[in-house]
């Protein structure tokens, strides 16, 4: 009963935004702005939507695993499914394209790739000094026009490449920022590999018959 109470109390927590690890702060907070927040990121989940019509786009399967495999090579985990918690270690990556075929058959389409931190998250485990990630929402946001007889596969796939490239530069440069590395080395625990949504449910369920 003891278990599934703590597990309840880290999911509560989860939903509201604030780390399961904050404590009561009696000193000045330290804030990780925007662009130094994709220092602490470790695990990403990667979504890849396709809603381009004609035969405009036909090689999705190989633009995600440009994403996935520059990503990896970098460092950054990546998940094909939810996570049960985007703190400040965790994020949602997002690549969508809209387009279709006109009258001309040229191809026209417009390729959007952005990162978002789905809570606001404090931590107080920093030898005592407590850290505040407040950035919801979008962390990191591109989008480009595209347009081409024949397909964009060529346009899309180097497109995304190219801001891979920079996602993961802003990553290592924020790595170095002081009040990010002072944090990952404290909190070396949460840049391990995280829980699963399908995985905290599993646990929840196991917790609930274990009663």
């Amino acid at each position: 009963m003891r278990g599934f109470n703590a597990i309840k109390a880290l999911a509560v927590f989860a939903l509201s935004g604030v780390s399961c690890f904050t404590l009561a702060q009696e000193q000045p907070v330290r804030y990780i702005g925007v662009d130094d927040s994709l220092g602490l990121l470790h695990n990403v989940h990667v979504n890849v939507f396709d809603d381009v019509d004609g035969g405009c786009w036909t090689n999705v399967d190989a633009v995600e695993n440009r994403v996935i495999s520059k990503l990896e090579q970098a460092g950054v985990r990546t998940y094909d499914e939810h996570l049960a918690f985007y703190n400040g270690f965790s994020a949602l990556l997002s690549v969508s394209a809209l387009g279709y075929r006109d009258g001309s058959s040229t191809c026209i389409g417009y390729l959007t790739y952005d990162i978002k931190k789905l809570a606001d998250t404090e931590f107080n485990r920093a030898n005592d000094e407590p850290f505040s990630v407040k950035v919801v929402g979008v962390i990191y946001e591109k989008g480009q026009l595209l347009s081409g007889g024949g397909n964009l596969n060529d346009r899309l796939l180097s497109q995304v490449d190219s801001w891979t490239d920079e996602l993961i530069a802003k990553i290592y440069k924020g790595r170095r920022q002081g009040d990010v590395a002072h944090l990952i080395e404290a909190m070396q625990d949460l840049t391990e590999e995280p829980l699963t949504e399908v995985r905290f449910q599993e646990l929840l369920e196991e917790a609930m018959s274990s009663e």
